[in-house]
Order: structure tokens, then sequence, then C-alpha cells
């Protein structure tokens, strides 16, 4: 049983507490039970308005710890969400590189913005969770060449490829890709003719997308072939009448 002061007893006697008790002796639990015991007589003697500005800084100390406590939930976030950015660098598009937001327009990566949706492969839509531009750097280049179209990528860029019933459910890193393997232009596999590395220094933007899907992906050459419009008339754009004074005999 608890070996309780009986001077202590009798100065809560008119609340129903019991004080702090020790069961050893020591002086330890002694000194404990005294600060507790001085600490219980103060208290009972404050006032209304002292016990109202306990409560209040209370209150703020609560509200500070809850703060400090999001703050390092929302650190937490973050540093997480961009170590996400910077390992998975595989998503990275060039700039000017064109992606489908409907199947009549398409878009350059670098006028996307966090929350816009684009077209995937199959049609699906697609949100961008998160879109980060790095800045330019020397980069590990890979050109991918089929048939029909040409795209450059970074080395660890992730390309959609058949997997072995020939639907585009596997990827692969464009720098492990070698001549002859299959890739998907629109919904169809088809060979690589070509595959040429290099380096270069260029930005790159990271887009991470929901759901995980593969986007089809181009670049408009930089170059067209000089063409001319209609031929003009020497002395005149209009039509010629269809009346005499036009000098046709149209009797």
């Amino acid at each position: 049983m608890p070996i309780a002061n009986s001077s202590t007893t009798e100065q809560y006697a008119d609340y129903d507490v019991k004080p702090f008790s020790v069961t050893d002796g020591s002086d330890k639990d002694r000194s404990l039970n005294e600060h507790l015991t001085h600490r219980m007589d103060k208290e009972r003697n404050d006032t209304v308005l002292e016990w109202s500005h306990k409560i209040e800084a209370s209150r703020q100390q609560l509200k500070q710890a809850l703060a400090r406590h999001e703050f390092q939930k929302v650190a937490t976030s973050l540093i997480l969400r961009y170590r996400e950015i910077y390992e998975q660098d595989g998503q990275c598009f060039l700039p000017g590189t064109m992606l489908w937001v409907t199947p009549f327009e398409s878009k350059a990566v670098d006028a996307f913005k966090q929350g816009d949706t684009l077209l995937g492969l199959c049609n699906h839509e697609l949100r961008i969770r998160d879109i980060y531009k790095f800045e330019e750097d020397i980069q590990d280049i890979v050109q991918l060449k089929t048939r029909e179209v040409t795209l450059q990528v970074t080395a660890s860029h992730r390309v959609c490829v058949p997997d072995e019933r020939g639907e585009p459910l596997q990827e692969k890193c464009a720098g492990q890709l070698e001549k002859g393997e299959k890739v998907f232009v629109g919904e169809k596999a088809v060979p690589l003719v070509s595959v040429t590395r290099h380096r270069m220094r260029t930005s790159k933007f990271m887009l991470h997308l929901l759901p995980d899907k593969p986007v089809s992906a181009f670049q408009p050459p930089r170059w067209g072939l000089a063409t001319f419009g209609q031929t003009a008339y020497e002395h005149s754009t209009a039509y010629p009448d269809t009346d005499d004074e036009s000098g046709l005999n149209c009797g």
C-alpha cells in the first residue's frame, strides 16, 4: 500500500484528490513529492485571471506544437516528392516534343502545366500530376528512327515496347534499344531502322502522368521543303468577265 504523509493528507482533505505519495521513502521520491505538493498549493491559491492566462498560454503552446507538426508533414511530403522527381528522370521529354491532347490537336511539352490532360497511346485520358523543368545540362541522347517517325529522347527515357503477346505493356530504356527491335508508332509495333547516340546540352521536362500509361510523342522537323502556291496572273489577279467587253467571243 502507498505510504502517504499525514500532514499532506490533511492539506487536501477538502479536495477529492490524492496527493502524490512515495513507496520506498527514497530522497528522490520525497523531493518529487514535496515539489508536487508545493505546486498544488500554489495553483490552489491562483486567481481566476491567473488561471485564464495559464490556459491561454497552454493553448498557444498547443497551437505552435500542431503548427510545427504540420510543417514537418509538409516538409516531408516535399522531400519525398522532389526525391521522386530527381530519381525518376525516365519520364523526361526534350523541349519541342509534341504530345496529343485530342485526336486532332497536339501541344509542345513546354506548354503543359500541372493538372492538364492529354491523350494516351490507346486514347486514354491522362492527367499531369507533376511537371518539372530541368535546366540545361549535358545529356546522353538517343535518336530512335522508324520508317514513319524520328524521335530524340534521353538515354534513360522509358520507351513502350511490345510484350510477348505484342501488346504495349512493356518498357525499355531508350539507351538499351537496338536496331531491329520493335517500338510503337501509334498502336502498331514497328521495327527501329536506326538507333544513334550522342551527347548534347539541353533542358528537359519531367512529366508524371496519371495513370502511368504510354503517350504518342513526336518532334516536328526543324526544316520544311520549300514550295510555291498557285501561280499568279501576270497582269491581274481577277478572273476575266464573261461579257463582250472581256475580249472573249461568246457568240
